[in-house]
């Protein structure tokens, strides 16, 4: 298995000459059976960037990751919670970090931050 970087997946995003290129690696890859690894903190990273940086709207983002947690081609690391905390994001209005700490409150059942 490999694993792609978030700069990848940025070029991927926003540079249509690269993102030929890498359609056709991804294809291959697919053709092998394999999977592409996507660590949690390369989503966080991605989110953060496709937000800050190339300043998407909330519901852009929302599709972006989204199509990635859900495409066959991805195993993604934790993907439940990022899953989770993606709606939240959407539909709560809630910096993305923040829904990622709020679901880990629930679990841990903690009932007030200081």
């Amino acid at each position: 298995m490999k694993a792609i970087s978030t700069k990848t997946l940025l070029t991927f995003l926003t540079n249509e000459e690269e993102s030929k290129r890498l359609s056709e690696v991804f294809r291959s890859i697919e053709k092998s059976k394999e999977k592409i690894y996507v660590s949690k903190y390369t989503v966080i990273e991605l989110l953060y960037l496709l937000e800050k940086s190339l300043g998407l709207d909330r519901d852009k983002i929302y599709y972006i990751i989204k199509t990635i947690l859900e495409d066959r081609l991805f195993k993604v690391g934790d993907q439940k919670i990022l899953e989770e905390a993606l709606d939240l994001y959407k539909n709560e209005n809630k910096d993305f970090l923040e829904a990622l700490k709020t679901l880990e409150y629930r679990r841990n059942m903690i009932s007030d931050v200081i």
